[in-house]
């Protein structure tokens, strides 16, 4: 997915999440920038590091990755660990739908992916994107 996608996709997360548990609406901003942290593998200083040794979709989107980065969130910021959790969560489950997927078991197994999603692709950029967008616009004139 892209950079937007994931972006949109966290703050979805993040606000569902203060709906359904009454948390602070607040909170979406965690789960907003959580959202694009699995790409550390990919983009930036970290993925210098990161890529050559690990390759990209594997052990930062995996499961054990959300259960790490969301306990040292619970350490630094314990009322706001769920919605990094959620926004770190709705990236892995995003790039599931892509055809290349992701390696969830990290270290073990290989990418499991439902290929519905390519990314930058039409549904991506027509369906996805705008629906996501939508939806939080009915959301906020919920609120």
């Amino acid at each position: 997915m892209r950079w937007k996608t994931h972006i949109v996709l966290g703050l979805a997360a993040g606000t569902i999440l203060a709906a359904k548990t009454g948390l602070p609406a607040t909170g979406a901003i965690i789960s907003t920038a959580a959202a694009v942290m699995p790409d550390m593998d990919a983009v930036g200083a970290a993925a210098t590091f990161i890529k050559p040794v690990l390759g990209h979709r594997t052990a930062t989107h995996s499961i054990l990755a959300v259960l790490i980065i969301s306990y040292i969130a619970k350490l630094f910021y314990p009322a706001g660990w769920l919605f990094f959790a959620a926004g770190y969560g709705s990236h892995i489950l995003a790039d599931m739908l892509n055809p290349s997927g992701v390696q969830l078991f990290s270290p073990f197994g290989h990418k499991i992916g439902i290929p519905l999603v390519k990314t930058g692709g039409f549904i991506e950029r027509f369906i996805l994107f705008p629906v996501v967008c939508l939806m939080l616009v009915i959301l906020s004139v919920q609120s």
